[in-house]
């Protein structure tokens, strides 16, 4: 099933293979205040089935908030119905089924092939500087 990220404004975003990014500059979803320029990524892992936020500032940012708790790791599920909160923003995100008709996500994930959460993780973040 597909998954779409909304807020009260009614911006909304897929939520599939391609990483969605959120924060004040240059990403998917805009948050202009309370963020971080790249504040956090949300992407699919095929080897889990799982959809994960990533925290991409790190111990520099104001965190990711899920149902109103602090994330501790920087990598975290995601569940339908999860309230996500970035930085110091008062705006709220809802993870909710799509209203398509046509799955999206499943046509695109049998093509992938991202065995682990690493390989998913490089896919957001790019390569590691010092990694092979």
């Amino acid at each position: 099933m597909s998954w779409v990220l909304t807020c009260r404004v009614s911006q909304t975003k897929l939520v599939h293979d391609k990483p969605v990014t959120i924060g004040r500059e240059g990403c998917d979803v805009l948050i202009k205040v309370g963020t971080e320029p790249k504040h956090a990524a949300i992407f699919f892992n095929p080897a889990d089935q799982n959809y994960y936020v990533r925290d991409l500032a790190g111990s520099s940012g104001d965190g990711v908030f899920i149902n109103g708790e602090k994330m501790d790791e920087v990598t975290v599920i995601v569940k339908l119905n999860d309230r996500l909160r970035f930085g110091y923003s008062h705006t709220t995100f809802t993870v909710e089924p799509s209203p398509s008709a046509l799955d999206a996500t499943q046509l695109h994930l049998d093509n992938l092939r991202a065995p682990s959460l690493d390989q998913a993780v490089h896919h957001v973040e790019g390569p590691r500087i010092g990694a092979s």
